[in-house]
């Protein structure tokens, strides 16, 4: 992500081939990658991996 030009502490959710994934998640070749910032409106406590809470509650 940081060879991509996106700070982590603006992400808030990776997916590899629809799944979520912490930030040390090796990537295989023809892997699909989809890349989150921060959600306002949208619960994803459920499926983010990077960290405890989603930054929005991060005080």
């Amino acid at each position: 992500i940081c060879s991509l030009g996106v700070p982590p502490e603006e992400v808030d959710l990776v997916l590899v081939n629809s799944e979520s994934v912490p930030f040390d998640h090796i990537i295989l070749e023809g892997d699909k990658i989809s890349i989150y910032p921060i959600f306002e409106s949208l619960d994803i406590s459920s499926v983010t991996r990077l960290r405890d809470k989603p930054l929005i509650n991060k005080p």
